[in-house]
């Protein structure tokens, strides 16, 4: 949620406690798996090659975690 309250967008897992806070594809990236390091790589290569879609996703991240 920190990272979301700066910005960012997140990857991390459906276990995780922030998780209920993260739409997948639009505030960050979910995992079912917490161990699963492609999965996770794969969402960090995504936001890394595309910062239009990486500042879009930070703004609604931000957004979304403004009510808290």
């Amino acid at each position: 949620s920190e990272a979301m309250a700066a910005g960012l967008p997140v990857v991390t897992s459906r276990t995780a406690g922030a998780a209920e806070l993260v739409r997948h594809g639009e505030t960050g990236f979910l995992t079912d798996d917490p161990w699963d390091v492609p999965a996770i790589a794969a969402g960090l290569a995504e936001l890394a090659a595309d910062p239009a879609r990486r500042a879009a996703m930070g703004a609604a991240a931000r957004a979304a975690i403004e009510p808290y």
